[in-house]
């Protein structure tokens, strides 16, 4: 009977374990479930900062800026990227007089360095493909301080230059070129343009594979203003204008690589389809637009029927602002965020925000900022990523390592 009644106990004591749960593992569970619901209630709101691929510089000690170019990727990992030096990676060790052209797909950096055949100097390219990460160094490209711009497209890296062999005494002329090597197999493609002084001035602007050139003389009232339009994926010279007026024009391209021309009341349009140019008109002061800063940190581009330019702002006030102007209603704003609170948490000095990079997302209506605190010492600087509405405010910001002089989607 005792053994019974023990045996019964024991099970009884076993059973009850069994059914009772720890007081620390309930509040757990609990804690988890509100946790769920919470998340679940309240999703983490997406950035508008999407993941851009920046290129930019730091400081020396000395205060100034690098004259290495870096590249790092802004995503959610990112505090885990360090900066690459895009000059290490690809061998430049002395930097003489470097031209750097970049776009999305690559850089090409163009340093004077001695050709051992000749015993002078000339421009040597040196390539990164962003897409690949293949990287090459390439034989002397031309002489040296002859080259006026430079693109990549593709595996392609492009440069205008004009040629040292080919001086004219009678006219003080040089022939002018585009030159295309393929970074692959290393192929060369040239096309003339025709024959200009070398101090002449070339402007340039660019969309998707369409390039548009315009060329003035360097001295007031040369009738041979000339203006050229290219396909860089076929490398031909598709269309030259010449005869034009003699003025400075501002040029734009818009979404479907048309290209626009403004110089005051005067606005020309080559429309690509019908490989005409012709003078239109918008309502409203365009003249802003032909004044607009041609060296700003934003490259103009007209979207949506909105040209978004730069503008070199009135004192007191921000040194470089862009601006939107509204190519059916004529109206003008200028974005300013001088006034915004735009530190970040932590920073013991408050902003004024200096804009070094831009691009934008038209399709939200917003644009991306690179910024610089402008302090006074490169210790006490901070960088940035702002998000700004067409308003001017600042939405969201992100903060980042480096000085930014260009982002990309």
């Amino acid at each position: 009977m005792k053994r019974i009644f023990f045996f019964l106990l024991i099970t009884l004591i076993i059973s009850c374990s069994s059914d009772s749960s720890d007081p620390e593992e309930m509040t757990d569970q609990v804690e988890d479930q509100e946790t769920m619901e919470e998340e679940e209630n309240n999703p983490e709101e997406e950035s508008l900062i999407p993941d851009l691929f920046v290129l930019g510089k730091t400081f020396e000690p000395n205060g100034l800026l690098s004259r290495e170019i870096f590249e790092w990727e802004l995503s959610e990992t990112s505090q885990n990227n360090s900066l690459n030096n895009l000059f290490s990676e690809l061998g430049i060790n002395d930097i003489n007089n470097l031209r750097s052209y970049y776009s999305k797909e690559g850089i090409v950096l163009f340093n004077i360095e001695q050709n051992p055949a000749t015993g002078f100097n000339g421009y040597f390219p040196y390539f990164k493909n962003f897409n690949t990460g293949a990287t090459d160094r390439y034989e002397e490209f031309v002489a040296a301080n002859s080259i006026k711009n430079g693109w990549v497209n593709n595996e392609n890296f492009i440069g205008l230059y004009w040629d040292p062999l080919t001086f004219d005494e009678a006219d003080f002329t040089h022939e002018f070129l585009l030159k295309r090597i393929n970074a692959i197999d290393r192929s060369e493609e040239t096309i003339s343009l025709g024959r200009f002084q070398a101090s002449d001035r070339f402007t340039a602007a660019r969309a998707g594979n369409m390039l548009y050139l315009y060329h003035r003389a360097d001295f007031i009232g040369d009738p041979e203003a000339s203006f050229f339009v290219i396909d860089l994926n076929s490398f031909l010279l598709l269309d030259t204008f010449t005869g034009l007026i003699e003025t400075q024009f501002n040029m734009i391209t818009d979404e479907l690589a048309n290209c626009y021309l403004f110089s005051g009341d005067l606005i020309l349009k080559y429309d690509r389809q019908i490989g005409m140019l012709d003078e239109v008109q918008f309502p409203g002061n365009t003249s802003i637009i032909a004044s607009a800063y041609a060296g700003s940190e934003l490259e103009a581009r007209i979207v949506n029927g909105k040209c978004f330019f730069g503008l070199v702002g009135p004192q007191p006030g921000p040194p470089f602002a862009p601006a939107i102007y509204d190519l059916e209603t004529g109206e003008f704003q200028i974005i300013d965020i001088s006034q915004e609170i735009t530190q970040f948490e932590g920073d013991e000095f408050p902003w004024d925000p200096a804009i070094t990079a831009v691009t934008i997302d038209a399709e939200n209506n917003l644009l991306f900022f690179g910024v610089w605190s402008r302090g006074f010492a490169p210790e006490i600087s901070s960088f940035g990523i702002f998000a700004v509405d067409f308003e001017g405010n600042v939405l969201e910001k992100k903060k980042i390592p480096f000085w930014a002089i260009a982002l990309f989607q």
